[in-house]
């Protein structure tokens, strides 16, 4: 089959497929020409501020991935001087927004203090809407606050 279209993993997250549509996404494990969005230099102050061990980057990427994105961080980590390299990447390998939450419940369920504040940022509504499920879940309630932000 020939290659019809190409859309970005930012578009892919808010693009409704026909049914007759077949995705090929092998090139999904590349990071290929990155964009920064605005929200960058809350990364880079939330790494300097609380250390690379507090800061995660949750793909729906396969774990193929992880030395594409590694290496972007590497790259920018020297232009602003931050260890990003040392920043969790989890790779969630499929598009379900459940599977990112339940990889946030993972991490909060596992760590020792719990945490006070979980910042949760995505290119998908429908991310952002399963993530703010987490305010009402017991183990999030009146416990931990979790903030949501749409980035485009």
């Amino acid at each position: 089959k020939e290659l019809k279209k190409e859309i970005e993993p930012s578009e892919f997250a808010t693009y409704t497929p026909d049914p007759s549509e077949e995705f090929d996404f092998s090139d999904f494990i590349n990071v290929n020409d990155p964009k920064m969005t605005t929200l960058f230099p809350l990364f880079v102050n939330l790494i300097r501020n609380h250390g690379p061990e507090k800061v995660f980057i949750l793909t729906a990427r396969g774990v193929d991935s992880q030395g594409p994105i590694r290496n972007f961080l590497n790259k920018i980590g020297v232009k602003y001087e931050v260890p990003a390299s040392q920043v969790t990447i989890a790779t969630v390998g499929n598009s379900d927004p459940m599977a990112k939450v339940n990889v946030i419940k993972g991490w909060v369920s596992a760590a020792e203090p719990k945490p006070k504040l979980v910042m949760f940022f995505d290119d998908s509504a429908k991310n952002i809407d399963a993530a703010n499920l987490l305010k009402n879940d017991p183990l999030f309630k009146n416990n931990i606050e979790i903030k949501t932000k749409r980035v485009v």
